[in-house]
């Protein structure tokens, strides 16, 4: 398995090219040395934990290599915690500098409880949560996200709901939500399903990025309104919140059709998206996010036209 990562690291590098590499370097220094900063405080290390822990959880419930693993190693487990930990070193690397040795033993915790095999497939919550038979029939990227991501959602956000009454609750959940929205165009639908629109590619890209707007504006909604109301002093944060997620996801929509092969994923698309879900922490990177989706809505308008050129 280790020769295996190793080789998908670098074909991933081979395929990203020399100025991605660069940008990826620089994004990387840019997040170490906020994330030095932020956990100097026990509050600011504890964000940090809980939102690793998060990430890590919506991570491994959709990787795509467990069955492989379970096949091929007589501890999966144990490998995928030994990954998580390496990925996570520069975190707890952090964490000890500063002394914080709470919030490390709560990482410690947490993160193996965040990866255990979960039971069935959570009948009861899934009939409980059918939002997405309320959705149209076009937007096939909510509909499959929900089904993928249903679990992680209710508890973000029953969680922000019974917390509402601090300041930092339901934008917190806000974000991780938002955060996992992006994740519903990971995968590319058939080629068959792209044509079904009948739409040129113009008109084709604006017709997803509204409909996006539109299910994602109605759902922020009741958090937004309840946020309001509890915490008038702060009335800008949760419609500032919720369009800098709607700038983030459009981006998402972009870059997968900038990249998109209904064959196979590309690992240059897999970066960019990435590189989308990092700058919704941390802000310094939000302009760069702006000037690539400039950039991508050229080329996915060039990368999707052959394939749609019976309805220009």
């Amino acid at each position: 398995m280790v020769r295996l990562r190793v080789l998908q690291a670098g074909r991933m590098a081979t395929t990203l090219g020399l100025p991605h590499l660069l940008l990826l370097l620089a994004v990387l220094a840019t997040g170490l040395a906020l994330l030095w900063s932020v956990t100097k405080s026990p509050e600011g290390a504890r964000w940090s934990v809980w939102l690793s822990v998060a990430a890590i959880a919506s991570l491994h419930q959709n990787r795509n290599d467990r069955p492989f693993a379970d096949r091929q190693l007589e501890q999966p487990m144990q490998w995928f915690l030994a990954e998580y930990m390496l990925l996570l070193t520069p975190l707890w690397l952090c964490i000890i500098a500063h002394g914080q040795l709470t919030e490390l033993l709560w990482m410690l915790l947490l993160i193996p409880i965040s990866i255990l095999k979960q039971p069935g497939k959570h009948h009861r919550l899934a009939q409980l949560f059918k939002l997405g038979r309320l959705l149209p029939r076009e937007a096939i990227e909510w509909k499959a996200g929900l089904r993928r991501f249903y679990l992680p959602l209710v508890v973000i956000n029953t969680a922000g709901f019974a917390a509402a009454f601090y300041p930092v609750a339901l934008p917190l959940s806000q974000v991780l939500t938002g955060w996992l929205v992006m994740g519903f165009f990971e995968k590319n639908e058939s080629l068959p399903m792209l044509r079904s629109f009948e739409l040129p590619p113009s008109r084709f890209l604006w017709r997803k990025i509204a409909l996006h707007a539109r299910i994602y504006s109605l759902i922020s909604l009741p958090p937004s309104l309840i946020f309001i109301f509890l915490h008038p002093e702060y009335w800008f944060a949760m419609p500032l919140l919720v369009l800098t997620m709607l700038v983030l996801h459009t981006y998402a929509i972009l870059v997968k059709y900038t990249f998109y092969d209904p064959q196979q994923a590309s690992p240059a698309g897999g970066f960019f998206r990435a590189l989308g879900g990092v700058a919704a922490l941390l802000p310094l990177l939000f302009p760069l996010i702006l000037l690539l989706g400039i950039r991508f809505y050229f080329k996915a308008l060039n990368n999707i036209k052959p394939l749609l050129h019976d309805f220009d």
